[in-house]
């Protein structure tokens, strides 16, 4: 059982599939998609940056206000990222409901198998045209070997091997 359960999961992992974006693509993307979280991560960022540096320095009264400023931001923040999770989950329930993962794989087997069953039925008509011409060039080379005497299928030799006038001996 395991050796089987390890053949199949290593055939879906070989699989190809859509290439992974990275990092800063990913970043892009997500950014371009809501634009105000990461602006809200800069902005709490940059308020600890300054109330590090004013601790830093001595200045314990700007240090505090720096913090403040950073609890409001990164309060901020966080409201910003809920309120895009809730919103782009509503807008991925208005798709309908989504397929799973048991699905998707029945759907591309179902896909693949209809994509080979494609390609041999083709194969299965060009291999019937090329027999049915074939065949009809034998009939052809057949009756004119029965007409011509001595000169058996001078015609199918000649069109097989390219030269008029091939005399089978």
């Amino acid at each position: 059982f395991r050796i089987t359960w390890r053949a199949t999961m290593a055939s879906q992992v070989k699989r190809p599939g859509p290439k992974a974006e990275t990092f800063t693509q990913r970043l892009f993307r997500k950014s371009f998609k809501d634009p105000l979280v990461p602006i809200g991560c800069l902005l709490t960022g940059g308020v600890l940056g300054g109330g590090l540096y004013t601790l830093y320095t001595g200045q314990a009264g700007l240090s505090q206000k720096f913090m403040r400023a950073r609890i409001l931001a990164q309060g901020v923040t966080v409201v910003v990222l809920c309120t895009g999770t809730v919103l782009m989950g509503n807008e991925a329930m208005k798709g309908g409901p989504r397929e799973t993962l048991e699905q998707k794989m029945l759907r591309e087997r179902m896909e693949d198998r209809q994509h080979k069953q494609a390609a041999a039925a083709v194969a299965a008509a060009v291999v019937a045209a090329a027999v049915s011409a074939v065949m009809s060039h034998l009939a052809h080379g057949c009756a004119i070997a029965a007409t011509s005497t001595g000169r058996c299928a001078r015609s199918v030799i000649a069109g097989i091997v390219g030269r008029r006038g091939h005399q089978v001996r």
